[in-house]
């Protein structure tokens, strides 16, 4: 690979870390916001080679993706773990991928919940 292509895709591959690193942001001069330019950029360097591999971080990555700008039912759980009732539908405000192993999720009622990328060896 040539080596002006090889700075070019390193670069490229820390500015999706910066993207995904900063909170989600509207970018005025696109009609996409900083998530999905990363998402778009990750697309070009998989294309081009740049990353084989699926890292741990990717998998929480693209549960905020899938997640930003939904709905979640809210129910109640008994002390078995069993679903009682439906309490109500929330919005996610926002989701904190500082760190994409842990991401923060902030609903619309001021409530916080972490969903944790835990890899499991068997």
């Amino acid at each position: 690979m040539d080596e002006q292509v090889k700075t070019l895709m390193d670069a490229l591959s820390k500015a999706v870390l910066a993207l995904n690193s900063a909170p989600r942001f509207k970018v005025s001069s696109e009609s996409m916001d900083s998530y999905q330019i990363a998402a778009q950029c990750t697309h070009v360097l998989n294309i081009a080679g740049a990353r084989a591999n699926v890292q741990t971080r990717d998998i929480g990555l693209a549960i905020r993706d899938f997640c930003i700008d939904r709905h979640i039912s809210v129910f109640t759980e008994d002390i078995k773990g069993n679903l009682t009732e439906h309490e109500s539908e929330r919005s996610i405000n926002s989701i904190n991928a500082h760190d994409p192993t842990n991401l923060i999720f902030s609903l619309d009622n001021g409530q916080e919940f972490i969903v944790k990328v835990i890899a499991v060896c068997s």
